[in-house]
């Protein structure tokens, strides 16, 4: 359900604040040459639930 809703509010996002919600951080990451060597799943307060989701962590490069 929350996949659907962001999905369909993506161009929102993409025009009021340059991101991009529905791809996949971690992955966009790993194929940028980055090694991710530290991981914490969260969520982000005071927003809507369709952007809550977040990743925080420590990333070098291979």
């Amino acid at each position: 359900m929350r996949a659907r809703t962001q999905d369909r509010l993506n161009w929102l996002n993409r025009l009021v604040v340059c991101c991009d919600c529905s791809r996949s951080t971690l992955a966009s990451i790993e194929e940028a040459g980055f090694t991710v060597t530290a991981l914490d799943r969260t969520e982000l307060p005071k927003v809507p639930p369709f952007v809550r989701p977040a990743v925080v962590g420590i990333a070098s490069r291979t």
